[in-house]
């Protein structure tokens, strides 16, 4: 059963608004999570930052807060609404390639109205906006520079829009030798630009722990030292974020649950018809996160725009291939 985009779309907002209601209900509010206070409290300071090439990338969402005078209404209504666009734009992708059978049915469901996604979108947070831009770069048949548009739109939100990018683009059959010199040479003007902030992001897995919450007791392997913990840390985190097993850590993490039954049923679904070697670029793309952050509930986030891009993915390597 195919579903229309306007159910999608009306169903996603109503969906939001009920998480909203039954966080704040159970103490949840709007600065859970420290960075929304830190984009709140630092909405007038976007000028600033804008004048500072270096901190260009990644600020984009000081920029939104200062936008709407940092207002809470504004900002989760808008991610609100992003989250319903980015459920679009995955219904309206998948329905191309449907499938029609009760398990198909469920996991594009449950991928569709996906909790966590839901949320992120009730918190001032910019990864409803990240996704939504990893979705975007994706799932439409935009052509070449267009994408690379839109990646560069990625890079002011967040300097991980490379990772998310260098995993997507090689997949597609669009890449000619030509293309393929430019999309190096842009890539390698970004590296080389923000090396330094780079650098500081893989390296801070080396840090103190950033386990900021009592149930985030996933081992870091912090222990075990550099680089044999980060290395194991990148390896299991990257398993577990698939097969979802973490809440033999502890209850809470029964929440992605649904995301590893979704991810399974691609992966089964299509093991099978699709060249192994090219699902690499998805798990280098966790293990890099993993390697790159010390608490697994950071991970969670950072990775999230993979997971819901691996159904995305996965059929796209079929489709490329039963052209080829």
């Amino acid at each position: 059963m195919k579903l229309s985009n306007f159910f999608v779309f009306v169903v996603s907002i109503f969906f939001s608004l009920i998480v909203l209601y039954l966080e704040r209900m159970v103490g949840i509010d709007w600065d859970y999570h420290p960075d929304a206070n830190t984009y709140i409290t630092y909405a007038e300071s976007a000028p600033f930052i804008f004048s500072e090439f270096m901190n260009f990338f990644g600020s984009g969402y000081y920029f939104v807060s200062n936008f709407f005078n940092g207002s809470l209404f504004f900002l989760i209504s808008l991610n609100i609404i992003i989250f319903a666009s980015t459920n679009l734009l995955l219904n309206n992708f998948i329905n191309k390639f449907h499938l029609n059978n009760f398990g198909y049915t469920l996991a594009v469901t449950l991928w569709i109205f996906d909790f966590y996604r839901a949320h992120l979108s009730v918190q001032a947070l910019k990864d409803t906006i990240i996704i939504f831009l990893a979705v975007l770069f994706v799932s439409l048949n935009f052509g070449f520079f267009k994408r690379i548009f839109f990646g560069a739109i990625g890079f002011y939100f967040t300097i991980r829009f490379i990772i998310y990018s260098i995993l997507i683009l090689p997949l597609f059959k669009f890449f000619t030798a030509k293309r393929i010199i430019i999309y190096s040479a842009y890539l390698l003007v970004i590296i080389t630009i923000f090396s330094e902030n780079i650098i500081s992001s893989l390296d801070s897995g080396r840090q103190d722990s950033m386990q900021f919450r009592d149930f985030d007791t996933v081992p870091t392997f912090l222990e075990l030292g550099y680089p044999y913990g980060e290395t194991l840390r990148a390896i299991i985190w990257s398993i577990i974020r698939i097969f979802p097993i973490e809440f033999i850590f502890h209850p809470i993490y029964f929440l992605f649950f649904t995301q590893g039954l979704v991810s399974i049923y691609f992966l089964k679904t299509y093991f099978k018809k699709i060249e192994k070697s090219k699902l690499i670029f998805l798990f280098a793309g966790l293990a890099a996160l993993g390697w790159s952050v010390s608490g697994y509930n950071s991970f969670v986030r950072y990775t999230q725009p993979i997971i819901t891009l691996l159904p995305i993915l996965v059929i796209y390597i079929l489709k490329d291939e039963k052209e080829t």
